[in-house]
């Protein structure tokens, strides 16, 4: 009963939408705060895909060269390559805590320090990518320009992540 009186008669019109204000209103608002959960949230499940990384190139069997394309590691650079998946695996496991820290505590402080150690796992991250794409310590044509892309939009991603914890 209540929906029939509510409703415009047949010939009626409909009745106008609600000022673009009101919608707004309605939408929550973005805190300070909010952005600071996000970024802690987004550096906590960075840490664990960097951990998941660095775990994986630790395990990869060195006589496994279908990964690595055409080229098969040297026993060096297969050693090389486990020592920075372990330098990884410690930058991501500091990152997890300092992200976790920061959800549980998330004040300016922690927050920044979140963001440098997710720039820490990040630069070991990268090292670790250009070990496993690498023929010999080299990368050449189109996989290079996409190993730099790659590192130029981690640093601006990290950089507007230190920006919005500090803000």
């Amino acid at each position: 009963m209540a929906a029939a009186a509510a409703a415009p008669p047949a010939g009626a019109a409909a009745p106008p939408p609600p000022p673009a204000a009101a919608v707004a209103a309605s939408r929550p608002a973005w805190t300070r705060l909010s952005a600071r959960v996000a970024l802690a949230t987004a550096l906590f499940v960075l840490g664990c895909a960097a951990a998941a990384l660095a775990f994986f190139a630790m395990t990869l069997p060195p006589a496994d060269s279908r990964i690595l394309g055409s080229c098969a590691p040297t026993d060096a650079e297969a050693a090389g390559l486990r020592a920075a998946s372990e330098k990884l695996l410690l930058a991501a496991s500091a990152q997890v805590l300092g992200a976790t820290v920061a959800l549980l505590v998330p004040a300016r402080p922690v927050a920044v320090s979140g963001c440098f150690l997710g720039s820490l796992t990040a630069s070991r991250a990268y090292d670790v990518l250009w070990m496993l794409v690498a023929c010999h310590g080299h990368v050449h044509g189109a996989l290079a320009a996409h190993c730099w892309v790659f590192f130029v939009l981690l640093w601006v991603a990290l950089l507007v992540g230190i920006a919005v914890s500090i803000v």
